[in-house]
């Protein structure tokens, strides 16, 4: 069982999310599996693969998603062909009206 907080970039590498896991965290990996809960964004260069015991809340972009029966998702979901992998700057956005 672990918990983390902040956020996490593995280019070249690959992140599995036991099932004990806790992650508050946007993550950017090559391939991303998650098994535990991930409160966050995740940006799968390869893919991303949701097992039946995870719990998502945010946004996922990827150009492969494998959801297994069983899991939970509230979010969305881009599938895009080319995910860019240096995206560090994100576009300025714009002030919502109150």
């Amino acid at each position: 069982a672990g918990e983390l907080e902040g956020s996490v970039e593995l280019i070249e590498g690959d992140l599995t999310v036991g099932p004990d896991a806790r992650i508050r965290a946007n993550v950017r990996a090559r391939a991303i599996v998650v098994h535990g809960r991930v409160d966050g964004n995740l940006y799968g260069i390869k893919h991303v693969d949701l097992k039946k015991s995870a719990i998502f809340v945010g946004d996922i972009r990827t150009p492969r998603i494998t959801i297994e029966e069983g899991a939970s998702l509230t979010g969305s979901v881009l599938v895009q062909k080319d995910i860019p992998t240096l995206q560090t700057k994100k576009a300025n956005d714009t002030a919502a009206p109150k």
